[in-house]
């Protein structure tokens, strides 16, 4: 019978998917996993925001490495760099109002500390810009024309140079080099994605041509405007991910505890919970959320006491 075992990321504030943070959980899962990967299976409880695609992708390459099967369980919400991981999953569990989103990816802003931009959102207002800039040229050229009846080659000679200073003060604030850091990286999470569909364990109705997995990959970067962008446990079962409703599994109430224990005792104070547990653990003993809030607390410096504090207590 195969060993599982339960890697939760449950992150909040302003924690995303990193190298770090990943050089964590392979320190842990060398640690706490030393069964054969055929004997292995591993379920990824995950709530994240997303983060860095070269991170993702080298905690999948981890967990793939270690297990035959992998779950991924979303209670709520798996966004960006997250979803690029769940991808690679052979099996998606989300509840009814979880979601998944587009593929994004995170970039540390090169002025500001400590802040990250949506790579989606930034290629998203170039080609807003650039669009903007077209159809202003066309429409307004067009009601020139038709107001003045002067030829169309002197109205574009006299529209062209109005359109572009009128969006240049905005397209001044977008940086070249970032811009295209925005779009290497998205790039980069489209041939990620491939690879971690073609490496799934999955039944082979459920199986993905070269040809579909493009397909999916180029929708989940090109047909949503933004980061933030919802998509939907029955959306996602029609893009073709093998997703499951997770309120129909016996392990779901005991998932869903541990995320109110951490929606209660992390997020106000900005905390995130990384664990990796024994399954049989979890289902036999029911100690996920205790064991999850100890672990995470900070631990107590006592005072040592001083010769005369010692004997006031004793007396």
């Amino acid at each position: 019978m195969a060993k599982r075992y339960v890697v939760i990321i449950f992150q909040s504030g302003r924690d995303f998917i990193d190298r770090a943070m990943v050089f964590d959980l392979q320190n842990r899962l060398a640690n706490m996993i030393t069964t054969d990967p055929a004997n292995t299976e591993i379920d990824l409880w995950i709530e994240s925001a997303g983060g860095s695609a070269h991170a993702a992708y080298k905690l999948w390459v981890e967990l793939r490495s270690r297990a035959h099967k992998i779950r991924a369980w979303v209670p709520d919400f798996a966004k960006s760099a997250a979803t690029l991981l769940v991808l690679g999953v052979d099996e998606i569990y989300m509840s009814m109002g979880a979601e998944l989103g587009p593929l994004d990816a995170q970039i540390e802003h090169p002025d500001r500390e400590q802040t990250y931009i949506s790579a989606l959102d930034l290629v998203g207002a170039l080609n807003y810009f650039s669009s903007f800039a077209i159809e202003l040229a066309m429409t307004g050229g067009a009601a020139l024309v038709k107001f003045t009846q002067l030829p169309r080659t002197d109205v574009l000679r006299e529209i062209l140079p109005f359109v572009a200073q009128l969006i240049k003060p905005c397209v001044d604030k977008i940086e070249p080099t970032l811009t295209r850091r925005a779009v290497s990286q998205l790039e980069v999470a489209e041939h990620y994605a491939r690879r971690m569909i073609a490496g799934r364990n999955v039944p082979n109705n459920l199986q993905l041509s070269v040809k579909n997995a493009r397909e999916l990959t180029t929708n989940l970067v090109k047909s949503y405007p933004v980061h933030e962008c919802v998509i939907g446990r029955q959306e996602a079962k029609l893009l073709g991910l093998p997703v499951y409703d997770a309120e129909k599994e016996n392990i779901w109430p005991q998932i869903y505890k541990a995320y109110q224990n951490f929606c209660e005792n992390f997020i106000p104070e900005k905390k995130s919970l990384l664990e990796i547990l024994s399954f049989d653990k979890i289902i036999k003993n029911n100690t996920l959320s205790a064991t999850s809030q100890e672990a995470n607390k900070p631990k107590k410096v006592q005072k040592k006491r001083t010769k005369k504090e010692t004997k006031k207590k004793r007396g």
